[in-house]
């Protein structure tokens, strides 16, 4: 800050040549000095008020900055807790698609399984339709033949009666 220069010995000179006696000038002047210096450190200059108010704006701008800091580093914090939970989550699909492809491949053979064994069933009636087709048919045969030994005769006899 700067200080104010009050210059004494040209006070002095100015009340000697207004007519007051040298030692009250002398001593007028040492009273409006000492009432100068005391007061002086009250004043403010525009350099000292800018000085300062930089100097204050500069600290709040610090702490500003500092709460920006931290509130940017709880929310990276919490954005990263949050990735984490996420990555747990798409783990937990993960495991869950490979169960559900274990349970469907396993539901799949059961189908396999069935269908061969399904095939093995059919394949079997059908020899045993096979067997029964065949069977029939020679029945078939003996019937025709055993109508044509028995009712065949019967019926001639039949037609002669008549």
């Amino acid at each position: 800050m700067q200080a104010i220069k009050f210059d004494t010995h040209t006070y002095v000179k100015e009340l000697t040549g207004a007519g007051v006696t040298p030692e009250v000038a002398e001593i007028h002047a040492m009273t409006v000095a000492h009432a100068f210096g005391m007061f002086i450190d009250g004043v403010v200059t525009k350099d000292y008020l800018d000085a300062t108010l930089d100097a204050r704006f500069a600290a709040q701008d610090a702490k500003f900055e500092k709460c920006f800091v931290d509130l940017e580093m709880k929310f990276e914090q919490r954005f990263a807790a949050i990735d984490q939970r996420f990555a747990a989550i798409d783990q937990r699909f993960v495991d869950l698609e490979m169960k559900f492809d274990k349970r469907f491949a396993a539901i799949d053979q059961r189908f396999v399984e069935q269908d061969l064994k399904f095939e093995k069933r059919f394949s079997s009636i059908e020899t045993e339709l096979g067997s029964v087709k065949t069977a029939v048919g020679s029945l078939s045969r003996q019937m025709y033949l055993l109508m044509g030994g028995v009712f065949i005769p019967l019926v001639l006899k039949l037609g002669e009666l008549l």
